[in-house]
């Protein structure tokens, strides 16, 4: 059975979603306005990868932790071991 935990040193979950809407936002002030003039398109691809850029730097000094554990289940061996020699043909 493998078990997969991705978690961050700091358990503020809210407070990463809140900046990847902050760097989208940023994103968007950035490139509203660009000189040279490009098309929307354009626009939208570059807010979308400064975003994704910016939300990714956040996420490495959020310092992630990827935790994976792995258990497995195996029968047990039980060994009898059986003494043959003649000593043990006498009695006591």
């Amino acid at each position: 059975m493998n078990q997969t935990e991705f978690i961050f040193t700091s358990n503020i979950l809210w407070l990463y979603i809140l900046l990847f809407i902050l760097t989208g936002i940023l994103a968007y002030f950035v490139y509203r306005y660009t000189n040279p003039p490009v098309s929307k398109f354009y626009r939208l691809l570059l807010t979308t990868f400064r975003t994704l850029a910016l939300s990714l730097l956040f996420l490495i000094l959020a310092e992630p932790i990827l935790s994976i554990t792995q258990s497995q289940s195996e029968k047990p061996v039980i060994l009898i071991l059986t003494d043959t020699s003649s000593s043990m043909g006498f009695g006591d």
